[in-house]
């Protein structure tokens, strides 16, 4: 089984062009899941990041949220939106 390890991505700075190039090369990896150590955008982009990266990459994602994660919003709204998504997903744990 392999691993794929990411952090830190703040795919809210990337500009559409850059986080596509991104996503096919988690695609097109040979990982059979991906951890995610936080920072994976901001409060109001990081749902929607999660989403875009189950969607590309197709494979179990486990993450932890950064405190990038929670700026511009509040902490309480953002994990229970998170928790939300992962409840309707299939690969995000």
């Amino acid at each position: 089984m392999r691993l794929g390890w990411l952090s830190d991505i703040h795919l809210n700075f990337l500009d559409r062009p850059a986080v596509q190039a991104f996503l096919c090369e988690l695609a097109a990896s040979d990982a059979d899941f991906w951890l995610l150590g936080g920072d994976i955008a901001q409060a109001d982009s990081v749902v929607e990041s999660l989403q875009i990266l189950e969607g590309a990459i197709g494979r179990d994602i486990h993450f932890v949220l950064g405190n990038h994660d929670f700026y511009g919003g509040s902490i309480i709204k953002v994990r229970r939106q998170v928790r939300q998504l992962v409840e309707r997903t299939d690969h995000l744990t």
